[in-house]
């Protein structure tokens, strides 16, 4: 999302933004205004390292994403998160935590982003990207304009939580095994599947808006 060369952050920018306003349009037929909000969700790992070390500025791009469309359209937008985060146990007897020791430390390093991002409106964030190709934070003639106005030089400036709601969803870790294949115990990927799986429908099948799921 933030490496550098060719596609850099603008492009990924830009190219979220076109998907994010092409689905709106498939669902213009169903869409109401006075009933419905459009919802944008980021599903990311807590433990893992790309999920953790990305959803700051992945969920600030769907906040900005979701704030022109909300200018553009008139129509409210609703932003939604949901972090995988594995089971600590605190065991005396247990040296180490189980499954990969490094879910931990990048778990709990996630966790002080997440604080941070969600009191954003209490002290005024930016995140810097360190691939924009800007000279001095200029402008990229190839960028829609409303994306463009979203960046401040060459950093996303975050003045409130991205996420409308956001929900921790735990993992056990001494319960999953590595790799593909079949057994009786669900792998990390079949596991983290599932429970999304479970919280997803379960938030759909009630009644009240999306914006009383929490």
């Amino acid at each position: 999302l933030d490496s550098r060369g060719t596609p850099d952050f603008s492009d990924h920018f830009d190219t979220i933004t076109k998907a994010a306003r092409e689905h709106l349009q498939r669902l213009n037929n169903d869409y109401d205004r006075n009933r419905d909000s459009y919802n944008l969700f980021l599903f990311h790992s807590l433990g893992g390292g790309t999920g953790s070390g990305t959803f700051p500025l992945a969920g600030t791009v769907l906040h900005h994403i979701g704030k022109t469309i909300e200018a553009n359209y008139g129509i409210d937008v609703y932003v939604g998160g949901v972090g995988i985060l594995p089971l600590v146990m605190q065991d005396p007897e247990v040296a180490r935590p189980k499954g990969n020791p490094m879910y931990y430390p990048n778990a709990y390093t996630s966790l002080e982003d997440l604080s941070q991002l969600l009191n954003a409106d209490e002290e005024e964030l930016e995140l810097p990207l360190y691939s924009r190709q800007f000279t001095k934070g200029g402008s990229n003639p190839n960028l829609d304009d409303a994306v463009e106005q979203s960046f401040s030089g060459n950093s996303l400036p975050v003045e409130t939580s991205p996420f409308s709601n956001y929900w921790l969803v735990g993992v056990e870790e001494d319960l999953i095994l590595g790799g593909g294949g079949f057994s009786d115990i669900e792998n990390y990927g079949e596991m983290i599947d599932r429970t999304v799986a479970e919280s997803v429908y379960a938030m759909s099948q009630m009644e009240s808006s999306v914006e009383n799921w929490a």
